[in-house]
């Protein structure tokens, strides 16, 4: 008899070598039907009571930019790699992003 509550945790590869994992989705749900509008739904949850970021580090926003095609995946590997190279420039970037993020929402709100 096993312990109950007891999980593997290590990847189980199957016989052919190759890990046996389920495919994970996309990290961003993309929904809004325009990279803009998808852009500023990367806050999650109530906006004004309990935010939720999900671009919490200059590396969230290459992959949004990569996953809503606004990158392509070699355009965002290279900027990354500038990024690590200059990181205190990649967090203004960051910042600069997520106000940016911020003043598209405000001018979205007004016009509904």
């Amino acid at each position: 008899m096993y312990p109950v509550g007891i999980t593997c945790q290590v990847q189980f590869v199957g016989y052919n070598g190759h890990a046996m994992t389920a495919p994970r989705p996309p990290p961003f749900r993309l929904i809004g039907g325009h990279p803009v509008i998808d852009f500023v739904n990367t806050v999650g949850g109530s906006r004004i009571t309990k935010p939720k970021e999900k671009l919490e580090a200059y590396g969230d926003l290459l992959a949004w930019g990569a996953q809503a095609e606004v990158l392509s995946s070699a355009e965002a590997a290279r900027i990354g790699r500038e990024a690590a190279a200059h990181p205190d420039q990649a967090a203004q970037a960051l910042a600069r992003s997520l106000a940016f993020r911020e003043v598209v929402y405000r001018v979205l709100r007004a016009q509904a």
